[in-house]
């Protein structure tokens, strides 16, 4: 089959004659909507990959074996080791007005493995024994920045198991350290390690203030990190702890989900808004060409000649829009990664993704002619015929509402309604779930007892005679004591913790039935009860002293957590601790003052004597948070759809219903009645969209809500948006007839015998 391609070249000229505006407007719409969307793109694998480029950056070991007050074992004969570097720890008071102690990393020379990445300043020289480097959170709790001076009073070899008893005033060496550099390093691999110092320090001062050794190793690929771990644990002389470094910490997936999660919601959001608008508009371009499609059909092109010709001038559309998304997401590299996974990012500054932008500018290029051809073929193969008289005439007592309700579902007008009920109902709900998300997230923010903290400052180690003056401090509501150990519960190992009340209850937070009253009962954090499989009322078995005893599970509560990731750890009386405890105790008086009280002055006027700690807030908690005001973002691009819905729907009601209304101008219809025709179509389009929309909204955010606070482990308080709830309906309303005024006003101006020509 031959084309006539002078016939195809001369439509395409003229459409591009007539339209260039035009397409280089539609091209720049789709390259926009693209661009956002391949930006967030762009930014989610940013996000999403963070943590694993940040581990290859600073050769992350695969384990870690720690001893305190002991001697590391020996990995001499142990095959399957690639690297190896043998650490100490010592651990200094800072010396300035509150009580803070700082644990110097330090050790030979690297070979390869744990080199944190230096984001600001340089990192220690290693022959000076006075230069430290600071994990940059860590100088952001304690206001260090590089070029600071610390002076650290050390705590001796003796001292090193007097944290529970209390260790007094540090007996060692009292030194001057300049920090040169601020690091980064993965939340694994930070456990314990927030100051290192040079290998010449270590030369000089590390065996002799070492409060712990420890041992970080590398295997060769293919070798279990386990088997090498389980040869080292058999050939320890004294009691090691091995920590396995290969998977990322749950707290870290659990960001990673949530922000990636929240970027590819934005993606597929705006994916949706680029495709419906596209299409809408391009529906709308070739529409406008029916008198010459009728001219070249009776000249005897073909359909596909036709479509060809209307189809070919939107490569400059395509193009427009390529270049337009591919410089939007080339732009979005200087986004880094969302929330608390930025200060995963090894490498700050610009990162371009040329896969992802050249991606979607191909995606753009290529829905762009799709949607183009699409609509050709449609208007080129649409049939117009006036509807009979007899049908409009029968009308109700309200002659307008009748033609309006026709007009709305009669056999032309349908698809177009559906698709409008379709965009309204769309909007509706997915501004409601996204506004309700908002609130909600806000709310969690806002309200620390929904992620187990309700005391103000936490103070270690307090002795009996603060605890007995904080009793009668009018600016107490609440104390209460909390002891922290480690125990086995289903073979599982978490951190466990009792508390006993001294004043007011200043506890864990209960989701689910109560706290521990006798010995043999205990509460699971939300992540542990998840990972045992175990809910309210079953019985888990319980490591003890004795051997294995079955403990009875009286509730799912959040509470105080220590480093473990949140929701993994458990509640238990305080003798029941002490029998399935390994005796690793660290204590903890949990203070929450009066309302009104300030919490910044309280704290200082304790640390002068005692070492003081502010709640932290979970890293689940603070990926929700860094969202920020993407929901509301989300609920606009929802918005958007139900507007061009509407928009669309009034326009084409007037230009594909002209022979309608000629008929009612004929019967007698005036031009205010024939404006109240359209007005009442788009009304109860809008009207439909959301009877539908508003109750599958509240319901849509109340699931994903549970969802998401169910995988993170707070209390699901869903949030009803206020001020959303109360306006979204007149507000609806109020749009669908402020966008069909236009339409409504043309339809009035329909002559009979110009409407009757046209149709």
């Amino acid at each position: 089959m031959t084309v006539a391609w002078p016939a195809v070249r001369a439509i395409a000229r003229r459409e591009l004659r007539r339209s260039w505006l035009a397409l280089v407007v539609l091209g720049l719409l789709a390259g926009s909507v693209g661009a956002v969307a391949t930006g967030a793109m762009v930014v989610e694998r940013r996000t999403a990959t963070a943590e694993a480029r940040l581990r290859a950056a600073m050769g992350v070991e695969d384990l870690r074996v720690s001893a305190l007050n002991g001697v590391v074992p020996s990995t001499e004969g142990i095959p399957g080791i690639a690297r190896q570097w043998r650490p100490s720890m010592a651990v200094g008071q800072i010396v300035g007005p509150a009580l803070n102690y700082l644990a110097v990393l330090s050790g030979p020379a690297h070979p390869g493995i744990f080199n944190p990445v230096v984001v600001e300043g340089r990192a220690v020289n290693p022959r000076s024994t006075d230069e430290i480097m600071v994990a940059e959170e860590g100088a952001r709790q304690m206001g260090m920045d590089v070029g600071d001076v610390v002076r650290l009073h050390f705590l001796t070899v003796e001292q090193a198991g007097d944290w529970v008893t209390g260790i007094g005033e540090p007996r060692g060496p009292t030194l001057t350290f300049h920090v040169v550099g601020l690091t980064r390093i993965t939340p694994k691999a930070s456990n314990g390690v927030g100051v290192m110092a040079s290998p010449a320090f270590y030369e000089r001062y590390g065996r002799t203030l070492s409060q712990g050794g420890a041992l970080f190793l590398q295997t060769r690929p293919g070798v279990s990190p386990a088997a090498v771990a389980q040869r080292i644990t058999g050939a320890a002389k004294t009691p090691v702890q091995v920590e396995f470094s290969s998977r990322e910490p749950a707290p870290v997936r659990t960001a990673a989900h949530i922000l990636t999660g929240g970027a590819l919601s934005f993606v597929v959001v705006a994916a949706l808004v680029g495709v419906l608008a596209l299409a809408l508009s391009s529906s709308r371009h070739h529409s406008s060409g029916v008198q010459s499609q009728q001219v070249e059909r009776v000249l005897g092109l073909t359909t596909g000649e036709r479509v060809l010709g209307h189809a070919a001038p939107s490569l400059i559309s395509a193009a427009a829009g390529a270049v337009v998304c591919l410089a939007g997401a080339l732009l979005a590299g200087w986004i880094e990664p969302l929330g608390s996974l930025r200060t995963s990012e090894p490498y700050p500054g610009y990162a371009a993704n040329w896969p992802v932008a050249l991606g979607g500018a191909v995606t753009v290029v290529l829905l762009v002619l799709l949607t183009s051809g699409v609509s050709a073929a449609r208007a080129i193969s649409s049939r117009t015929a006036i509807r009979s008289p007899r049908r409009a005439l029968r009308l109700s007592r309200s002659p307008v509402f009748s033609a309006g309700l026709r007009m709305a579902f009669g056999s032309r007008g349908s698809w177009r309604s559906f698709s409008a009920i379709t965009g309204v109902t769309v909007a509706v709900a997915g501004m409601l779930a996204s506004a309700s998300l908002w609130t909600s997230m806000r709310h969690l923010a806002d309200t620390p007892s929904h992620w187990g903290v309700n005391a103000d400052l936490y103070v270690a180690d307090a002795r009996p005679d603060l605890v007995e003056g904080l009793k009668v401090d009018p600016r107490v509501r609440g104390l209460t004591r909390e002891v922290s150990d480690r125990v086995s519960v289903g073979g599982r190992d978490l951190s466990a913790y009792s508390v006993e009340h001294v004043l007011g209850d200043v506890g864990w937070t209960m989701v689910e039935g109560r706290a521990p009253q006798i010995d043999s009962e205990l509460v699971l954090g939300p992540r542990a009860a998840r990972a045992l499989d175990t809910a309210v009322g079953d019985s888990v078995s319980v490591r003890t002293r004795a051997g294995t005893e079955r403990f009875t599970v009286t509730g799912i509560g959040i509470g105080a957590f220590n480093g473990e990731a949140f929701g993994d750890n458990a509640l238990f009386t305080p003798g029941g601790l002490q029998e399935v405890g390994r005796g690793a105790n660290f204590y903890t008086l949990d203070v929450a003052l009066k309302p009104g009280r300030s919490v910044d002055a309280f704290a200082a006027e304790l640390s002068r004597d005692w070492e003081i700690a502010l709640p932290s807030v979970p890293a689940e908690v603070t990926s929700l948070e860094a969202l920020g005001d993407l929901p509301i973002w989300l609920g606009l691009f929802f918005v958007s759809i139900g507007l061009a819905a509407l928009a669309h729907s009034s326009v084409q009601l007037v230009r594909r219903g002209v022979g309608d209304f000629a008929v009612l101008r004929t019967i007698g219809f005036t031009a205010g009645q024939l404006a109240g025709v359209l007005l009442t179509a788009v009304l109860i389009t809008t009207t439909l969209g959301l009877a539908v929309g508003f109750p599958l909204g509240l319901g849509a955010g109340r699931l994903i809500w549970w969802s998401v606070t169910n995988g993170v482990g707070v209390v699901p308080d869903f949030q009803l948006p206020p001020v959303t709830t109360t306006f979204i309906v007149p507000a609806a309303l109020l749009a669908s007839v402020l966008l069909a005024a236009w339409p409504a006003i043309e339809a009035g101006r329909l002559r009979t015998v110009r409407a009757a020509r046209t149709d």
